[in-house]
């Protein structure tokens, strides 16, 4: 409840310029002292609201119960003044109340808030031309009550938008924490988990498959045995950064852990073809320590139809891909893939 801390005082300020304008137009029937009175207590209340905030530093989970007790002898005072009066037009209390009471609803349900601050405003609408109609003297009242009304709701509303929004700034930030590697800035497998069932869903849409791609930087134990591991993570660094420079932007590129990398994508065949090798060159053009990497990655693949895939299963799949190929150009049985590297590749 940030925004109390600056709504209570705009509220009671507002009490305060109702206060005297409403006592102002009442000094012919002798009733403008205690409308004056009945303005400027809630108003000492709010001053008071504040003090506690600032001064005293309540804690945030006492600070909304302390606001709706303020909010409620505001509405008291109001409904106390109108039960006083005896002039039609002195509705504008209710009317106020009622506006108030919809830009309050907005923390619970924004539709019940929008019907009950459009309704009130409404109801001064209809009161306003009636009260032209009728003749009776008091339409600069009603107008009055129209502006006040109208910051007053205006007010609170974006006193909530302002803590939504503050609210869902700090969830980003959170989540960013949670869902972004900091070393590479790619996506976590939080991040992917999230992120994969709306590239799913697309690729339902497209009637495409989707696939998955693990990448693993070999000979990254070398690096940090002859180069430290400042060295080790300048190369993981330049990895994340090529594959993702080399990807599509729909492409979901995750550091998956250490010096594993994975790409979930849509599509399959010539695409993942084309891909592989596109990153087995990229490696080679971005190697930051070429004297004690020779820019050598294992990869592996697997796609299947969108209908009924997993994303453990996909990756389950890639990555048994990845350990097969990589068996077999141990082996001799396979080329490496051009550009990622030379001579004998290294155990990862």
């Amino acid at each position: 409840m940030r925004e109390i801390r600056w709504v209570a005082p705009a509220m009671g300020s507002l009490l305060v310029v109702f206060g005297i304008l409403d006592s102002m137009s009442h000094l012919d029937d002798g009733s403008s002292m205690w409308r004056l009175v009945s303005s400027l207590l809630p108003a000492l209340l709010c001053a008071a609201l504040v003090a506690l905030l600032h001064v005293v530093r309540v804690a945030d989970r006492y600070s909304g119960l302390l606001f709706t007790v303020v909010a409620m002898a505001v509405g008291a005072s109001l409904v106390y003044t109108y039960s006083r009066t005896a002039f039609d037009s002195d509705l504008c209390y209710l009317v106020i109340m009622v506006i108030f009471a919809g830009a309050f609803a907005i923390s619970m349900v924004e539709f019940i808030a929008s019907v009950t601050s459009l309704g009130g405003a409404a109801l001064v609408a209809v009161v306003l031309v009636d009260s032209q109609v009728a003749g009776d003297g008091h339409t600069e009242r009603w107008f009055m009550l129209l502006l006040v009304a109208a910051v007053a709701s205006t007010s609170i509303h974006l006193a909530r938008s302002r803590a939504l929004d503050h609210l869902a700034d700090t969830q980003i930030a959170l989540e960013q924490q949670v869902s972004e590697d900091v070393l590479t800035g790619l996506a976590t497998r939080r991040g992917l988990t999230n992120l994969f069932p709306v590239l799913r869903a697309q690729a339902e849409r497209l009637r495409l498959p989707v696939f998955a791609m693990f990448v693993d930087v070999d000979g990254l134990k070398g690096v940090n045995d002859r180069a430290g591991h400042d060295a080790g993570d300048l190369v993981i660094a330049a990895a994340g950064d090529a594959i993702r420079r080399l990807c599509r932007a729909s492409d979901l590129v995750v550091r998956w852990g250490g010096d594993e990398f994975v790409v979930v994508g849509i599509g399959d065949g010539p695409l993942l073809e084309t891909l592989e090798q596109a990153i087995a060159e990229g490696f080679s053009r971005a190697n930051p320590a070429p004297e004690v990497w020779g820019g050598w990655l294992s990869v592996g693949s697997a796609a299947r139809p969108a209908v009924d895939v997993s994303l453990a299963h996909l990756i389950e799949l890639a990555d048994a891909d990845m350990y097969r190929r990589r068996a077999l150009r141990r082996a001799g049985l396979a080329e490496p893939l051009s550009g990622a590297g030379v001579g004998e590749i290294p155990a990862p």
